[in-house]
């Protein structure tokens, strides 16, 4: 049987995307990607977790997990009803670079989930239920971390090579003293000086050709606007720690997972367009 020659690869390399940078220095990259009909789009807004004031280790990812639940234009349910209807898949989490929203849209739908995005950015109201809600899962979450050989791993790891004192060396959704010490205005205080639009950056990858992704945006993230705030508190930076006669070894990074249990001491909240409690 004869079979096909195998041919060396052609070069490739990585597509650059249409860049552009709106009047409040959102930066917006667009990668066109003919046939894929359901687009892609992460936020980031970077910012160290070592801008957590200290004590609210955790106030970073309980943000994160709140953006969703309540805008002044539509309460947590009104926004999971649009997310549904649309087939808006939406998720928040944080890492030690900063925050990231991700959304999955359908392609006609992308006008209505930018909007959505620029609510929960620019606008959550932080309920106070809501607050009260995700803490105690949070609280939850330690106490089954407690109980769980990988966390607990995770945990003495990362406390044994970062320094102590350092946000590196403490859990990035906080541990129990701190979460219980959070109140509804520390979040929102959090919110105001960090989630801003200036070093922020979008990156839409899906069908772009025939819509108007630079009106959409403009229209919608565009007008979100840095509020005045106090400037952010900073800590030192943490560096692992070094033991003279130790051996080389491979040191695990930490990111974002896929799921808020992938790795111990992440956080992330799962993508949502149906409700989930």
């Amino acid at each position: 049987m004869n079979r096909p020659a195998v041919l060396p690869p052609g070069p490739w390399s990585f597509p650059l995307p249409a860049a552009t940078r709106l009047d409040n220095g959102l930066r917006v990259h667009a990668y066109d990607l003919p046939g894929q009909y359901v687009v892609s789009a992460r936020l980031v807004v970077p910012f160290g977790l070592n801008s957590e004031p200290e004590g609210q280790d955790g106030v970073a990812a309980m943000m994160a997990r709140l953006l969703d639940e309540g805008t002044s234009r539509h309460t947590s349910e009104e926004l999971a009803a649009l997310l549904e209807r649309h087939g808006i898949a939406f998720g928040a989490g944080v890492n030690d670079g900063g925050l990231m929203v991700d959304l999955d849209v359908p392609r006609r739908h992308l006008g209505v989930a930018v909007e959505l995005l620029t609510e929960a950015l620019a606008d959550p109201v932080f309920p106070e239920a809501e607050v009260h809600r995700i803490l105690r899962t949070r609280l939850a979450e330690i106490e089954q971390e407690r109980a769980s050989s990988p966390h607990r791993a995770a945990r003495e790891l990362i406390a044994t090579m970062y320094a102590g004192g350092t946000r590196a060396a403490l859990p990035t959704a906080g541990r129990a003293d701190s979460i219980r010490a959070l109140t509804r205005s520390d979040i929102a205080a959090f919110h105001a000086r960090t989630v801003t639009p200036d070093q922020a950056t979008l990156v839409v990858a899906g069908a772009l050709a025939g819509l108007d992704l630079d009106g959409l945006v403009a229209s919608s993230l565009g007008q979100w606007r840095r509020e005045p705030g106090e400037t952010r508190p900073r800590r030192p930076r943490s560096r692992p720690r070094m033991r003279p006669g130790s051996s080389s070894s491979t040191v695990p990074t930490r990111s974002r997972p896929r799921s808020p249990s992938a790795v111990p001491g992440r956080t992330a909240v799962p993508r949502r367009g149906r409700r989930t409690r």
